[in-house]
């Protein structure tokens, strides 16, 4: 039993090293530079040394300068990052350690009522039994640490699973226990419930683990699903927008040779063939086809694509326009306009007074972009977030997000507002990209 009980000793001060070094290696990274045929060696020698010196010595004078060295060598010497962040998460190792010890110590203690004598000296199984209890909050601390600091964030019911399957092994663990030094069971009999604990507490572990793995990858599925549709819709519009761009063209083109023409009628004098040809040509292609807005093509046809779609669901639309969209930014100033235009269309399908208004303006050089449409209920209060209605909410909802997306990666505003029977969107871009 005694042999048992310093492996398990041993087995503790190595799970302190290797989690420690393991921790401060994930939480820092690899110097670029440094192989991982040599890494993996020195971060194994280093995991050792950090277990080393809680075994040779209880001296805490000596212990703590010797971890924090060792872990600060392996530090300068294998992982990047500014001295003062190694040093930082160094500390913050130290004191979790220390902080879970001290929890696992007293709680144990307070809850369970051992003895504090049998606790901290090694040879007993209520010692072991807080090995296992000290160990699993010093993984499940680190791991914490870990997901907060790369802003990783586990579901509420993850937390709910974790916490179950922590307090159902723990439970587990004292009814063994107390089976053991209540029934005088001999101690190879206590090995083995041990043994069982040690088991559940792993299995307890793995479910954790496993449910967040599949998590994770449900998540990732979702997002793999929101952005094809997304990329499906954006791919549609451009689509859109090139065969309009196309149209636009051979209508510039036309128009030159119509000029030409109608010049020619009124040297001639021919006034009743210019109305004529007026009349069942030019208005009708230009009806038909594109109207101009701006000088810029993009911005045109998104316009005369929206128009389209608005004449074919009498839908009255009203656009105003006084200045010039940057270049630089035109893709994603009118994929703006065209998602808010979509969104606009699709909230006057289901009411009887149906407007929307488009205006772009600049001041102060800043460009407006506002869209309006007729609300027949407040919007803000009947939906505040401005979920989607549509049923299938995993795969829509998205122009949203690629609206506020873009305007913050111009480094404008996105602000939402209602009055009256109006309810309106302003989007505010900076001219120029800001220094």
């Amino acid at each position: 039993m005694e042999l048992f009980y310093k492996i398990c000793e041993y087995i503790a001060c190595f799970i302190d090293g290797f989690c420690g070094i393991v921790f401060l290696w994930l939480i820092c990274g690899k110097k670029s530079e440094i192989s991982f045929k040599i890494f993996i060696p020195c971060t194994l020698v280093y995991g050792v040394l950090f277990a080393f010196f809680p075994i040779q010595s209880d001296n805490m004078l000596i212990q703590v300068p010797a971890l924090v060295g060792t872990a600060l060598v392996y530090e300068l010497v294998f992982l990047k990052g500014k001295v003062g962040k190694k040093i930082y998460y160094n500390i913050v190792w130290n004191v979790v350690l220390m902080l879970t010890n001290f929890i696992a110590v007293y709680g144990v203690v307070a809850v369970f009522k051992f003895e504090n004598n049998i606790m901290l000296n090694p040879g007993s199984m209520e010692r072991v039994f807080l090995i296992i209890i000290q160990k699993l909050l010093l993984v499940l601390c680190s791991i914490a640490i870990l997901f907060y600091n790369n802003r990783h964030k586990l579901d509420y019911k993850q937390w709910i699973i974790t916490i179950i399957q922590l307090v159902g092994s723990l439970s587990i663990g004292a009814i063994l226990l107390n089976l053991y030094r209540s029934n005088g069971l001999d101690e190879e009999s206590g090995i083995y419930l041990i043994v069982v604990a040690v088991i559940l507490f792993i299995m307890g572990i793995g479910v954790c683990v496993t449910q967040h793995i599949l998590n994770v990858q449900n998540n990732y599925k979702l997002e793999n699903e929101r952005l094809r549709s997304f990329i499906s819709e954006e791919e549609q519009n451009i689509r859109r927008i090139e065969e309009l761009y196309e149209s636009s063209k051979i209508i510039r083109h036309d128009l030159k040779h119509y000029s030409v023409m109608i010049s020619n009628y009124l040297k001639e004098e021919r006034y009743d063939e210019i109305q004529q040809f007026l009349d069942s040509t030019v208005e009708e292609g230009l009806n038909n086809s594109t109207v101009y807005y701006t000088s810029d093509n993009t911005l045109n046809a998104v316009l005369n694509n929206k128009l389209t779609i608005c004449k074919e669901k009498h839908i009255p639309i009203d656009v105003k326009i006084s200045a010039s969209i940057p270049e630089n930014k035109s893709i994603d100033i009118c994929v703006i306009l065209s998602n808010l235009l979509d969104n606009a269309i699709r909230a006057q399908q289901d009411i009887n007074k149906k407007l929307i208004t488009v205006k772009i303006y600049s001041q102060n050089d800043m460009l407006y972009l506002v869209v309006s449409n007729h609300i027949e209920g407040s919007v803000l209060r009947d939906n505040p977030k401005l979920e989607t209605t549509k049923d299938d909410k995993v795969t829509h909802g998205l122009g949203l997000k690629s609206i506020k997306k873009r305007v913050s990666d111009m480094d404008g505003m996105y602000k939402i507002s209602e009055k009256g029977d109006s309810f309106t969107t302003t989007i505010t871009i900076p001219m120029e990209n800001k220094k």
